[in-house]
């Protein structure tokens, strides 16, 4: 039973498709962000500079494939960066759990 609520969790976290960029710029364009979208190879970059009342700069990352789905989103405050969403880490931790159960069951 377990080893099918993965697949599907995984299958699900797969076909997550994510906030796309257009609302994500839209809200930047409300709240009066600077942004860009950056192309690389096969994915678009959105960064989003916001900044705190006590004037800490962030900037958030949000990467999309080819389809528009998002893929990664990361957040960058005084230089440090925290990973928020990584859709394929995600997937590969489950499954690496999943094989760690079945090794340990057999």
């Amino acid at each position: 039973m377990k080893m099918n609520n993965i697949f599907s969790k995984v299958a699900n976290l797969l076909m997550y498709s994510g906030p796309n960029a257009d609302e994500i710029i839209t809200d930047a364009i409300k709240n009066g962000n600077y942004f860009e979208l950056l192309k690389e190879q096969q994915t678009t970059v959105l960064k989003v500079y916001s900044t705190t009342a006590y004037d800490i700069k962030i900037v958030d990352n949000y990467w999309y494939n080819e389809n528009g789905e998002l893929i990664k989103q990361t957040i960058l405050i005084n230089n440090k960066e925290k990973v928020i969403f990584d859709k394929f880490k995600e997937a590969e931790s489950m499954l690496l759990e999943l094989e760690r159960d079945l090794v340990v069951a057999s």
